[in-house]
């Protein structure tokens, strides 16, 4: 059930005209999303819903009133940065792509290396990139996945 509704969110937030959009962040669209991927269950973090999740933010993140309402946002990077912490490698990949696109836009960059950092800490790591770094090392059943994760990867460390 979550899942074809976040699946119909995202392309009503990338097909509905600019008010839609803006209607929904006001009614605390944006912070309901947070809010899921907040309090995501172990078996959909690394499932479909994840994925619709980060789908979602993406496409809300694809207008000016989306993005700089992310930005806004107190945790809205921070919780797409711990997106990351997946096994889903199409999830890694959208978030990654997500993120290289902030680290673009004015202050974007800060805030991505703020999150990284918090997901530094809420993953007990050394190192502030050592989910990427262990990501782009692994290899897995899918060769394309794999090729679209790497690519993804390079092009956010790019970014930074």
């Amino acid at each position: 059930e979550k899942e074809k509704v976040l699946t119909s969110l995202t392309v009503s937030l990338r097909s509905k005209p600019m008010r839609w959009v803006v209607g929904f962040v006001d009614a605390n669209g944006l912070d309901l999303l947070l809010t899921l991927l907040r309090e995501m269950t172990f078996a959909e973090r690394n499932g479909p819903v994840h994925k619709n999740l980060v789908l979602c933010l993406k496409a809300l993140m694809n207008n000016s009133y989306g993005l700089k309402s992310v930005l806004v946002s107190e945790e809205g990077i921070k919780m797409i940065a711990r997106s990351l912490y997946t096994h889903d490698i199409r999830t890694k990949t959208i978030t990654l792509e997500i993120l290289g696109a902030v680290c673009l836009v004015p202050d974007g960059l800060g805030q991505v290396l703020e999150a990284m950092t918090q997901l530094q800490d809420y993953l007990y790591e050394f190192h502030r990139f050592q989910t990427l770094v262990r990501d782009l090392s692994m290899e897995s059943d899918s060769r394309t996945l794999d090729t679209e994760l790497k690519t993804a990867g390079m092009a956010f460390l790019n970014a930074i």
